[in-house]
């Protein structure tokens, strides 16, 4: 076996030190170039992973309204509303009129029997948006049921939506108006 002279070692172990600037800024470009195309779809997936968590906050708040009414043996209503700043539900006690959101995104409750448990707010600016085609969902605590059912709208900005059928009976079915969507079936 023949090893380089003494003198080759130090010219070959300093050739192999590094990088050069060059291809330093070569790797860079390229990195930023598979950055840059990986962005949007990043954006999307961050844009529909809201919408999911949105939606599941909407589910959570219809659950909470049907064990609220058992629990206060009293009428609980989730009320939707649009304001000049968004829109925006509120789960309360009394009637429909009693409860409302500000364009800033306060819900206010007046009145007696009105009880705010719940409420969320999205800015008009935002990505999310929630609709409905009633104003308002009403449990009844002694039979367990909606009155009138109604479907809940989710939004956002790319026009995906995921919809919240409540039946007459109370139960609440989830689907996807644009196919399968974030796990929820094609409505």
């Amino acid at each position: 076996m023949h090893l380089p002279s003494s003198s080759l070692l130090p010219r070959i172990a300093r050739r192999q030190r590094g990088l050069t600037l060059l291809e330093g800024c070569v790797c860079l470009s390229i990195l930023c170039i598979l950055l840059g195309s990986a962005m949007p779809s990043m954006t999307s997936l961050l844009d529909l992973q809201r919408l999911r968590g949105m939606s599941a906050t909407l589910v959570g708040d219809l659950h909470l309204m049907r064990s609220e009414a058992i629990l206060r043996n009293a009428d609980v209503r989730m009320s939707f509303h649009a304001a000049g700043g968004g829109s925006c539900y509120v789960v309360h006690t009394g009637p429909s009129s009693a409860c409302s959101c500000t364009s800033t995104g306060q819900a206010l409750c007046s009145g007696p029997q009105a009880l705010m448990l719940s409420a969320r707010h999205w800015q008009v600016h935002g990505a999310q948006q929630v609709a409905a085609n009633v104003n308002a969902i009403l449990f009844d605590p002694r039979i367990g049921t909606a009155s009138p059912g109604g479907t809940v709208r989710l939004t956002d900005h790319t026009g995906r939506e995921i919809r919240h059928i409540v039946s007459l009976r109370g139960r609440v079915r989830t689907c996807s108006a644009q196919g399968a969507l974030g796990g929820h079936p094609p409505c």
